[in-house]
């Protein structure tokens, strides 16, 4: 890892990180970790990246962020098939006392955002939904006049946790019609590593309503179906 920015009154560093399995174990431990932050769903997206750290003096790391890069500048967010993508705090961060664990999140946050805009003459995220606490983007430049501040969009979505899933408590919990539409069908859900089979049933998905498939973006979900598999 290569120290990028530190600050005389600040405890924390920002780092870059290519140690793959470092960055892995980073996003497995957090809870705001997924897989689109994992270093081969980066790589599959086929363009640049880097994946930045937050870490103590002593080297421990406490927070990272994967950054899609457009040139000089961060990819406007959410990239594609990407719906966020942002900083995650490290497993030890989230094992604080509560209050000392929100201080702790606050801070790094703070540093994590002055730290990249002195890297990047902008600044875009898509946040994960565990991400709870945006007071640092928020306050960031409050009563300065003539400085940027963050437009924040909300962007809500449904989470079905699959952790030790039950399929059949979890249709108690959807309408009555969904439950007769499932007691009617008849499917099997197999796992498949043909991928000409899954990419011509993509297409149909959206020729179905008319919709065209580019190109470019059929050869992105080409590109992550294949790490995937």
């Amino acid at each position: 890892m290569d120290a990028k920015t530190s600050s005389n009154i600040s405890p924390y560093v920002l780092q870059t990180c290519t140690d793959m399995v470092a960055w892995d174990t980073l996003v497995d431990g957090s809870q705001q970790g997924h897989v689109f932050s994992k270093f081969v769903f980066l790589q599959s997206l086929g363009v640049p990246f880097t994946c930045y750290v937050v870490a103590s003096p002593q080297g421990e790391l406490l927070a990272g962020a994967a950054i899609v890069e457009d040139g000089h500048r961060m990819a406007k967010a959410p990239f594609a098939f990407t719906p966020h993508q942002g900083i995650l705090f490290a497993h030890s961060v989230a094992q604080q006392a509560s209050q000392k664990r929100l201080t702790t999140e606050f801070r790094i946050t703070e540093f994590f955002i002055n730290a990249l805009l002195e890297v990047y003459p902008n600044f875009s995220m898509a946040l994960s939904p565990f991400f709870k606490d945006l007071r640092p983007f928020l306050w960031h430049n409050h009563g300065q006049e003539n400085q940027p501040k963050f437009a924040i969009k909300h962007r809500y979505t449904g989470h079905v946790n699959l952790h030790n899933f039950d399929p059949s408590e979890f249709l108690t919990t959807v309408r009555s019609v969904r439950r007769q539409e499932y007691k009617k069908s008849q499917v099997k859900i197999q796992t498949s590593t043909d991928l000409p089979l899954f990419l011509n049933l993509f297409q149909q998905t959206f020729e179905r309503q008319g919709l065209a498939i580019d190109v470019s973006t059929l050869a992105l979900v080409q590109r992550i179906c294949s790490q995937a598999i």
